[in-house]
């Protein structure tokens, strides 16, 4: 994969922040750190802000504009965790359970495993992103749930 690195959780500086948090992070951890390939996760470039309201079709092409919080070292599944859930979320007005649904069916077809979409919510949870601050629990929640109840 090109621009795309292997990171071992130790070797993540926001791992650690995780340490002592309430339910559900001790088991998304557990589950990370029980999953992790002997390699480590994916890890490389993320636009961010990668939703539906920030591209635009124009002269035949795709124009993606709202570049600031892009990075160079992300979980690679960020970008398209983020567009599910705003599709989902924001776009259809719906729950989180369905949001965190969809982004598994999503991922599911494209080949992504649970653990990756539990490393996007744990670093978005170190991270405190702004639109997902107040939600990212209530995902991470969401996706136990599922996982319990055997629906990934």
């Amino acid at each position: 994969m090109v621009g795309m690195v292997r990171r071992r959780l130790e070797d993540l500086v926001w791992w650690r922040a995780l340490n002592g948090l309430p339910e559900p992070w001790p088991n998304i951890t557990s589950l990370l750190a029980r999953e992790e390939p002997k390699d480590g996760y994916w890890f490389g470039g993320r636009h961010g802000d990668f939703t539906p309201w920030n591209m635009r079709r124009h002269g035949g092409l795709l124009w993606i504009f709202d570049w600031e919080l892009a990075s160079a070292m992300a979980p690679a599944a960020e970008d398209l965790v983020r567009f599910v859930l705003a599709a989902q979320l924001w776009s259809r007005n719906r729950s989180v359970i369905s949001g965190v649904n969809a982004v598994l069916r999503v991922a599911r077809a494209e080949g992504i495993e649970l653990p990756a979409i539990a490393l996007v919510l744990a670093n978005w949870k170190v991270e405190k992103q702004a639109w997902y601050e107040y939600q990212v629990d209530e995902m991470a929640a969401a996706l136990m749930c599922l996982r319990g109840q055997g629906n990934v």
